[in-house]
């Protein structure tokens, strides 16, 4: 990426050396120029910021200062070129970037090193997806506004959003989708009658539908020996067991018992007591 001219200190430049990979700085010719020491044409992606403050400029490679120096610009005015040298520069045109490039941003003043590390530490691990959460301003009984308040992350498209409860009806809204996450809604229908605040609902992003069981209670059947004493115990890990209720003498042959599962877990077994 670059910008000014093919003057002496007169450009400011992110460029890949081709002689040996590394990243490197260039404000056109000598005195002007810093070169980073480190390899990024690794066919892996690496996050390379560039800062210039008060002559100081500043080199970072995967959110670590690789180099730094002074060196006085004067930058001409001219249009930011992405992947080939600026314009005037003997190269234009023919010495294009060979690679990917991707989130390229340009900031109104210089990062500093933790905001640069910060910076790397969240790009460079995608948050997970999540649903997004909003709330509802009501106004004489009618809904007329939603904010975001967590954008959720891993959206595809526009997820279903739900208006119910407030003792009102008839409210929907739909939403926007940009960059994976909710930028914002638009109210379709206000609804009417609500008295109190709507809450609301929005759907997460895709995923594969599954199913899972949840056993609440279980019914251990106990056959044993009439007039028999025994102690029935229950596990959590079939290591430890415990005693479930007093021991009994088996006054039946069969005995059903109901357990809540959060009580006891749902391994048991019967010993039989002298």
């Amino acid at each position: 990426m670059n910008s000014g001219s093919a003057e002496n200190g007169r450009r400011f430049g992110l460029d890949l050396l081709q002689s040996n990979g590394h990243a490197y700085f260039t404000g056109q010719g000598p005195g002007f120029d810093l070169e980073s020491g480190v390899v990024v044409d690794n066919d892996t992606w690496h996050q390379v910021v560039i800062s210039y403050e008060s002559g100081i400029v500043s080199l970072y490679v995967d959110g670590v200062l690789s180099t730094s120096g002074t060196v006085s610009l004067n930058t001409a005015a001219a249009p930011v070129v992405i992947g080939a040298p600026p314009t005037g520069h003997s190269g234009f045109g023919s010495l294009h970037f060979r690679g990917s490039i991707d989130d390229i941003r340009i900031y109104s003043r210089a990062l500093s090193g933790a905001e640069v590390s910060d910076l790397y530490a969240i790009e460079s691990h995608p948050p997970v997806p999540r649903r997004a959460t909003a709330e509802l301003q009501v106004v004489n009984g009618f809904v007329v506004g939603l904010r975001v308040i967590d954008p959720g992350y891993g959206y595809t498209e526009p997820p279903t959003v739900l208006i119910r409860g407030g003792n009102g009806a008839g409210a929907t809204a739909t939403a926007t989708v940009a960059g994976g996450i909710v930028t914002g809604f638009s109210i379709t229908s206000p609804g009417g009658g609500f008295t109190g605040t709507p809450s609301v609902l929005i759907a997460s992003p895709p995923f594969s539908p599954r199913l899972s069981i949840k056993v609440n209670q279980v019914s251990v059947i106990l056959t044993v020996v009439l007039g028999r004493r025994y102690q029935l115990e229950a596990s959590e890990n079939l290591t430890n067991w415990i005693p479930v209720g007093r021991p009994f003498v088996a006054e039946d042959e069969e005995i059903v018992q109901d357990f809540l599962v959060s009580q006891t877990g749902q391994n048991f077994r019967i010993r039989q007591l002298p």
